[in-house]
């Protein structure tokens, strides 16, 4: 039935028009977590390592406000993916239910006029559902290989970053050097 056809397989765009509003968003998103959360385990890193002299300086409160301010940009951020991903499933769970209900009311309405039996229509949507769970997999995997993208770019950062300490052709031996350091 091209006309079936025809409806089960207009549903196709709208999965792009989700992927295109809603994928860059995610992807940009999954960046700001990345770096905050980087930026986190530094700052982390740097107060435990230094606790003594934020001790001496007596700075705890100042701390506890900063790494509170830290942890609730990183819920926000958080929440925001959230938020994202939710609409992303959402929206796509949608256009494969309505397609699915489209396909199946004109069916029903061709069993209703003659045109169709209902074992046709039954077989149509079993046709249709095999071309929609392919399609939602693909398209739910895109949000993770947004995600997965900027995992592996850092990786990848990290890996390219060029070689801090260079072996020298003809090294010094240190064995015949003397000397004293003092301190003033």
């Amino acid at each position: 039935n091209p006309r079936m056809t025809w409806f089960a397989v207009a549903a196709l765009p709208f999965y792009a028009v989700v992927c295109v509003l809603l994928l860059p968003r995610i992807k940009r998103n999954s960046e700001a977590i990345r770096v905050r959360g980087a930026a986190f385990s530094g700052w982390v890193t740097e107060r435990l390592t230094n606790v003594l002299t934020i001790k001496n300086y007596s700075q705890e409160d100042r701390e506890k406000a900063t790494f509170g301010a830290i942890l609730d940009e990183n819920q926000a951020l958080s929440r925001q993916q959230q938020k994202l991903n939710l609409a992303f499933n959402t929206l796509t769970t949608l256009i494969t239910a309505g397609a699915t209900l489209t396909v199946l009311m004109f069916g029903f309405l061709n069993i209703k006029s003659g045109k169709m039996t209902l074992g046709e229509v039954l077989a149509f949507h079993q046709v249709t559902a095999q071309l929609f769970v392919p399609v939602s997999a693909i398209v739910g995997m895109f949000a993770v290989v947004q995600t997965l993208q900027i995992l592996a770019s850092r990786v990848y950062s990290v890996m390219d970053a060029p070689e801090l300490l260079v072996n020298v052709p003809e090294p010094i031996d240190p064995s015949g050097l003397q000397g004293d350091i003092t301190f003033e």
